[in-house]
Protein backbone atom coordinates (compact mmCIF):
# COMPACT_ATOMS: atom_id res chain seq x y z
CA UNK A 1 0.00 0.00 0.00
CA UNK A 2 1.43 3.37 -0.91
CA UNK A 3 0.93 6.55 1.06
CA UNK A 4 -1.85 7.82 -1.21
CA UNK A 5 -3.85 4.63 -0.69
CA UNK A 6 -3.20 4.76 3.05
CA UNK A 7 -4.40 8.38 3.24
CA UNK A 8 -7.62 7.37 1.48
CA UNK A 9 -8.21 4.49 3.90
CA UNK A 10 -7.52 6.77 6.89
CA UNK A 11 -9.76 9.51 5.48
CA UNK A 12 -12.58 7.01 4.96
CA UNK A 13 -12.09 5.83 8.54
CA UNK A 14 -12.12 9.40 9.91
CA UNK A 15 -15.20 10.52 8.00
CA UNK A 16 -17.34 7.37 8.03
CA UNK A 17 -20.43 7.94 10.13
CA UNK A 18 -21.47 4.40 10.98
CA UNK A 19 -22.39 2.48 14.14
CA UNK A 20 -19.53 1.79 16.54
CA UNK A 21 -19.62 -1.93 15.81
CA UNK A 22 -18.30 -1.35 12.25
CA UNK A 23 -16.40 1.88 12.82
CA UNK A 24 -13.06 0.24 12.06
CA UNK A 25 -14.15 -1.53 8.85
CA UNK A 26 -11.95 0.54 6.52
CA UNK A 27 -8.86 -0.23 8.59
CA UNK A 28 -9.68 -3.92 8.87
CA UNK A 29 -10.34 -4.18 5.15
CA UNK A 30 -6.92 -2.66 4.47
CA UNK A 31 -5.33 -5.31 6.69
CA UNK A 32 -1.65 -5.40 7.57
CA UNK A 33 -0.80 -2.95 4.79
CA UNK A 34 -2.30 -0.07 6.81
CA UNK A 35 -0.38 -0.93 10.01
CA UNK A 36 2.75 1.23 9.45
CA UNK A 37 0.59 4.25 8.66
CA UNK A 38 -1.73 3.58 11.56
CA UNK A 39 1.19 3.26 13.97
CA UNK A 40 2.33 6.73 12.90
CA UNK A 41 -1.15 8.24 13.12
CA UNK A 42 -2.11 6.75 16.48
CA UNK A 43 0.79 8.54 18.15
CA UNK A 44 -0.78 11.90 17.25
CA UNK A 45 -2.88 13.09 20.17
CA UNK A 46 -5.30 14.85 17.84
CA UNK A 47 -6.00 11.74 15.75
CA UNK A 48 -9.75 11.24 15.33
CA UNK A 49 -11.12 7.93 16.58
CA UNK A 50 -7.85 6.89 18.24
CA UNK A 51 -9.48 4.26 20.41
CA UNK A 52 -11.05 2.58 17.41
CA UNK A 53 -7.71 2.71 15.63
CA UNK A 54 -6.05 0.98 18.60
CA UNK A 55 -8.72 -1.72 18.60
CA UNK A 56 -8.28 -2.16 14.84
CA UNK A 57 -4.55 -2.70 15.37
CA UNK A 58 -5.43 -5.43 17.84
CA UNK A 59 -7.89 -7.05 15.46
CA UNK A 60 -5.39 -6.93 12.60
CA UNK A 61 -2.94 -8.63 14.95
CA UNK A 62 0.34 -7.27 13.62
CA UNK A 63 3.10 -7.42 16.23
CA UNK A 64 4.69 -4.26 14.81
CA UNK A 65 2.00 -2.32 16.70
CA UNK A 66 2.98 -3.68 20.11
CA UNK A 67 5.76 -1.21 21.02
CA UNK A 68 3.59 1.85 20.51
CA UNK A 69 0.51 0.28 22.13
CA UNK A 70 2.55 -0.76 25.17
CA UNK A 71 4.15 2.68 25.46
CA UNK A 72 0.72 4.31 25.36
CA UNK A 73 -0.69 1.82 27.87
CA UNK A 74 2.14 2.31 30.33
CA UNK A 75 2.17 6.11 30.11
CA UNK A 76 -0.66 7.35 32.33
CA UNK A 77 -0.17 10.96 31.21
CA UNK A 78 -1.03 10.12 27.61
CA UNK A 79 -4.68 11.02 27.22
CA UNK A 80 -7.21 10.02 24.63
CA UNK A 81 -7.38 6.23 24.77
CA UNK A 82 -8.68 4.41 27.84
CA UNK A 83 -6.17 1.88 29.22
CA UNK A 84 -8.75 -0.89 28.86
CA UNK A 85 -8.96 -0.24 25.13
CA UNK A 86 -5.18 -0.40 24.81
CA UNK A 87 -5.02 -3.56 26.90
CA UNK A 88 -7.65 -5.14 24.64
CA UNK A 89 -5.60 -4.32 21.54
CA UNK A 90 -2.41 -5.67 23.11
CA UNK A 91 -4.19 -8.81 24.33
CA UNK A 92 -5.49 -9.61 20.84
CA UNK A 93 -1.99 -9.36 19.39
CA UNK A 94 -0.23 -11.21 22.20
CA UNK A 95 -2.48 -12.84 24.83
CA UNK A 96 0.45 -13.80 27.07
CA UNK A 97 1.74 -10.22 27.16
CA UNK A 98 -1.83 -9.01 27.67
CA UNK A 99 -2.17 -11.27 30.69
CA UNK A 100 1.14 -10.02 32.12
CA UNK A 101 0.03 -6.41 31.75
CA UNK A 102 -3.41 -7.21 33.13
CA UNK A 103 -1.88 -8.77 36.24
CA UNK A 104 0.35 -5.74 36.69
CA UNK A 105 -2.49 -3.20 36.47
CA UNK A 106 -5.46 -5.16 37.83
CA UNK A 107 -7.46 -3.28 40.39
CA UNK A 108 -6.79 0.18 38.98
CA UNK A 109 -10.51 0.80 38.38
CA UNK A 110 -13.84 -0.97 37.80
CA UNK A 111 -13.68 -0.58 34.01
CA UNK A 112 -10.21 -2.12 33.87
CA UNK A 113 -11.23 -5.00 36.15
CA UNK A 114 -14.25 -5.72 33.96
CA UNK A 115 -12.15 -5.51 30.78
CA UNK A 116 -9.64 -7.98 32.20
CA UNK A 117 -12.42 -10.35 33.22
CA UNK A 118 -13.96 -10.25 29.71
CA UNK A 119 -10.59 -10.71 28.02
CA UNK A 120 -9.82 -13.74 30.18
CA UNK A 121 -13.18 -15.26 29.30
CA UNK A 122 -12.63 -14.57 25.59
CA UNK A 123 -15.74 -12.40 25.35
CA UNK A 124 -13.97 -9.35 23.93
Amino acid sequence: MDEKEARKVLNDFYTDNVPESINDRHLLNAGKAIVPYLITEIQKEDMPKRGYAALALGKIGDRRALPVLIRMYENPTLMGIPPGVLLTAIWHIDPKLGEELASKYRGSDKFMNRTIELLRKGII
